[in-house]
């Protein structure tokens, strides 16, 4: 892999980048495709020849263009990080002088935001209504690993290991995490039927030897939730929101589930113990006192660890 230089077009630095990125940092395809999108959008807006020459004027103009879009704060940031990873390379591992100023970026405001999270009766309901056995056992499995989209999409028969699911999920690190017994029972079904005993678990229907879209997936999941009549923004990731607030609701210890979900820091688990009410109502009965107990003496030896 050859390193860019002064004069080179943005193209060509940016392939070079995208390589380092795919070759050596070994990131992975998903990654990948994120940087690339975000880079192409970027050279679409800035008129520029050589990266050398980008000024911090033309990256917030550029990031105004995003804001006038109606593109959220947090998808402005996504995007600029990715532009700025690409210049920190070229200056670092390309010796590349760049106008550009990273330090004085001052990132977009950020909404808090919502967690949607489903009950157990909306997923009873939308497992009910799925439409065939591969449907029912998309949905099963991104509740009950609580997979990301883009693990489940990319699941594989050797990934498989009884009721457990070997994942290299984000930055290429693996985790385990598993499944219940009607989870695997529904797996054996639609491999048999499917003749699947090896690659990925949810082949594409129209490209050999590859994967299902993630869009198809996440119109599956849609389509079962619209078919039950549930009345909530649905997107796949808010099963994985539901199975760490479940998780974490029914005692499971922080670091475990933050381990088996992916977390590399806890501290990311932890904001799921603010979007429970079931967990708020019971901890909220549990130590505020009626009108007839106060002045009494109330146990509180029963709080849970990660209370104290």
């Amino acid at each position: 892999m050859s390193m860019p230089k002064y004069g080179e077009s943005v193209s060509a630095q940016a392939g070079a980048y995208l390589e380092w990125c795919e070759y050596v940092k070994r990131m992975t395809p998903a990654t990948i495709l994120t940087k690339r999108k975000a880079l192409e959008r970027f050279l679409r807006v800035v008129e520029l020849d050589d990266f050398a020459h980008l000024t911090n004027t033309q990256f917030d103009a550029w990031r105004a263009t995003l804001a006038k879009e109606g593109k959220s704060g947090k998808t402005i940031n996504n995007y600029s990080d990715h532009v700025a990873c690409c210049v920190k390379w070229l200056k670092s591992y390309c010796k590349l002088e760049v106008a550009l100023d990273l330090e004085i970026i001052v990132r977009a405001a950020e909404d808090d935001p919502e967690i949607v999270i489903y009950t157990e009766q909306e997923l009873s309901r939308a497992l009910a209504a799925c439409v065939g056995p591969r449907d029912a056992l998309i949905l099963s499995l991104a509740f009950q690993s609580g997979l990301r989209l883009s693990e489940l999409t990319t699941l594989r028969v050797q990934d498989i290991d009884g009721l457990a699911i070997n994942v290299l999920g984000k930055n290429r690190k693996r985790r385990r995490t598993f499944m219940r017994e009607d989870t695997r029972e529904k797996l054996d079904k639609w491999l048999t039927l499917n003749e699947i005993s090896e690659g990925y678990i949810f082949p594409s229907a129209v490209r050999y030897d590859w994967h299902i879209h993630k869009q198809h997936i996440t119109n599956i999941i849609k389509l079962a939730f619209e078919r039950a009549g549930i009345n909530k923004r649905v997107h796949p990731h808010a099963l994985r929101h539901t199975w760490f607030t479940v998780m974490l609701d029914s005692g499971a210890p922080l670091m475990d589930t933050a381990i088996m979900g992916g977390h590399t820091d806890p501290a990311t688990t932890k904001r799921y113990y603010h979007v429970s009410p079931k967990r708020h109502s019971e901890i909220h009965q549990k130590f505020i006192p009626t009108a007839n107990e106060l002045g009494t003496t109330r146990s509180v030896d029963k709080r849970p660890q990660e209370l104290l």
